[in-house]
C-alpha cells in the first residue's frame, strides 16, 4: 500500500513537473519569461543595460526634466525621446498570466573627474512614466560619491557620436564607480532599497517600479565645479524581478 501511494505522488509530480516545463518553453517561444523563471536568473544571467550614458549632468530645465515647459512637465506626449535617456521597460508575464512592466530594477553608478575620481559626487533624480497618457512622475532622489575602485571595463556598450564604446572597452582610469548612495524615496514605503554602501566597492540601489512604463535618470552636480563634483556620469541597470 505505501509503495503504491509512493508511486501515485511520484507520478503526479512528474506530470506537474511536465505541464511546468511545457508552459515555459511555450512563454519562451513566445518572447516572453515566467516571474519565477526571470526572478531565479536575476542574479547571475540578468544583463547589466544602459540607463544613462557617460555625460555631464542634464539642463536643469524644469525639477529636473530636460526640454519640458512648465505647463507640460507632467504630460505623457511632452516625455523625453529614447535618444534622450528614456528607457523603455519590457513587460513579462507572472505565473498567473498577467502580464505587466511592473518589476524591481538594481542601478550601479560611475563618476570620472578630470585627475583623481576617488570622492566625487552627484546625484541621481529616477523619474517613472505610465502607460499611455499616464503622468510624470519622481520616483527617488540618490546621492552618490565615488569610492577608490575603478571602472576597469565598461559593462555595456555605450554610445557617442563618432566612437562608439563596446561592451569590455577599456575605461578611463580616472572614472571610479559610486560606493556610497544615500536615497530619498518619493514612492511608496520599502520600495526603494541600498545595499553595500560606503564599503569602496560598488553601491547598488534597487528600485521597485510599480506601474511605470518608462524612466529617465536625471543627473545634476556634475560639472566638476566645485572640485568635489564628477566631471561625468553613466548609470547602469538590470531587472531583478518581472
Amino acid at each position: 500500500m505505501k509503495k503504491t501511494m509512493l508511486l501515485l505522488l511520484l507520478t503526479v509530480s512528474l506530470i506537474l513537473a511536465g505541464c511546468s516545463d511545457t508552459q515555459l518553453s511555450q512563454q519562451k517561444a513566445r518572447g516572453i519569461e515566467s516571474y519565477v523563471d526571470f526572478t531565479t536568473k536575476a542574479s547571475s544571467q540578468t544583463p547589466w543595460l544602459l540607463l544613462r550614458t557617460e555625460a555631464g549632468e542634464d539642463p536643469n530645465t524644469i525639477v529636473g526634466l530636460t526640454a519640458i515647459t512648465q505647463a507640460t512637465a507632467g504630460d505623457y506626449w511632452s516625455k523625453p525621446t529614447e535618444p534622450n535617456g528614456l528607457v523603455t521597460l519590457e513587460a513579462y508575464q507572472s505565473d498567473d498570466g498577467y502580464s505587466t512592466d511592473a518589476y524591481m530594477i538594481e542601478v550601479i553608478a560611475a563618476g570620472c573627474a578630470a585627475t583623481d575620481a576617488n570622492d566625487k559626487t552627484f546625484t541621481v533624480v529616477i523619474w517613472g512614466y505610465e502607460r499611455k497618457n499616464g503622468p510624470a512622475a519622481p520616483i527617488c532622489s540618490i546621492a552618490f560619491t565615488t569610492g577608490t575602485q575603478e571602472l576597469v571595463k565598461y559593462p555595456v556598450a555605450m554610445p557617442r557620436a563618432q566612437t562608439p564604446i563596446l561592451a569590455g572597452d577599456a575605461a578611463p582610469v580616472t572614472c571610479h564607480w559610486a560606493d556610497t548612495a544615500v536615497a530619498t524615496s518619493y514612492w511608496y514605503s520599502d520600495m526603494i532599497t541600498v545595499a553595500n554602501s560606503g564599503n569602496n566597492g560598488i553601491a547598488r540601489v534597487r528600485i521597485m517600479l510599480y506601474g511605470q512604463a518608462y524612466i529617465k535618470a536625471v543627473v545634476s552636480g556634475a560639472n566638476g565645479s566645485p572640485s568635489t563634483e564628477a566631471t561625468k556620469v553613466s548609470l547602469y541597470y538590470r531587472k531583478i524581478s518581472g
